[in-house]
């Protein structure tokens, strides 16, 4: 180490001299102050198709986005907006009726019922066609798919979701589900239904209208992409069969974020009439 002497005999080290700290490596440290997070620690967001009225849409709003149009695929826990499109590989499947608070009521959850049996109480409305409970809430038939987001290029793995389908796009549920229970693979043993955790669709955003009501609104078009392969995309079947596991062995509506459905209700626009936004009941978790 180079030093000198100055005229009141003090050592003076150079700068360039000086003993450099080691760089912290990000990589060798990942994951370190999330050790504890678990499955229920997270919000579990709805992926919903964003409707000429949503706050994000909204000029002066706080979630207002600037790059957002009606019809884009958004997720508003991440704040990812998708466009038009996305692929989607859907891990699991349960159908609930979800029961609603009606506006100003409710505090940001709805009660979940799993039996169909909760719409022999209900009466639908000829004012809204929503089906009504005599307390005054109404129950909605509701298809959740819990998907895992891939990147459209490299079939990375991007986030997990949860999508439903409920009132116009309960047929595209169904359909959805029927193709999933009925693609087949074939190998040396022949043909059998593999997992819909290793399987990728394409789904997206397409406008929809009823000439005779005057509605108009974004639903889902939902094709078939390719298989993941068992090799080649391992680590993806890894995310997508771990997050089956935590669906279905898990309380998945305790932690999903009901808050992002609260203005997406069917996310129809009238002409003359617009559907009414709702937000739901405070009863604790179903499960």
């Amino acid at each position: 180490m180079k030093a000198s002497l100055n005229e009141d005999k003090q050592v003076v080290i150079s700068k360039d001299k000086l003993p450099t700290k080691a760089k912290i490596s990000l990589r060798e440290h990942a994951g370190e102050g999330t050790e504890n997070i678990t499955a229920k620690d997270q919000k579990l967001p709805i992926l919903k198709l964003l409707h000429s009225s949503s706050p994000v849409l909204e000029e002066g709003n706080p979630m207002f986005n600037e790059k957002a149009r009606a019809g884009d695929i958004y997720n508003e826990v991440s704040q990812t907006l998708y466009g038009k499109t996305i692929l989607a590989v859907p891990c699991h499947y349960i159908n609930t009726y979800n029961e609603w608070a009606p506006k100003g009521q409710g505090v940001g959850r709805p009660t979940i019922h799993l039996k169909e049996s909760i719409m022999d109480q209900c009466k639908k409305s000829d004012q809204d066609n929503k089906d009504y409970l005599p307390n005054g809430n109404y129950v909605e038939d509701t298809g959740n798919h819990f998907c895992y987001i891939v990147d459209e290029k490299t079939y990375e793995p991007l986030e997990s979701v949860l999508i439903t389908m409920k009132m116009s796009q309960k047929s595209k549920s169904k359909g959805w589900n029927s193709t999933l229970n009925n693609k087949t693979k074939t190998d040396d043993l022949g043909s059998y239904i593999p997992p819909s955790w290793s399987s990728v669709y394409k789904l997206s955003s397409i406008k929809e209208e009823n000439t005779k009501e005057g509605y108009k609104w974004h639903g889902w078009s939902i094709t078939f992409d390719k298989w993941l392969d068992e090799n080649k995309d391992a680590h993806v079947l890894e995310k997508t069969k771990g997050f089956y596991e935590t669906v279905s062995q898990n309380d998945i509506f305790g932690k999903v974020d009901f808050e992002a459905e609260m203005d997406e209700q069917d996310s129809k626009v009238s002409k003359q009439k617009k559907p009414a936004q709702v937000t739901a009941n405070t009863q604790d978790d179903p499960f």
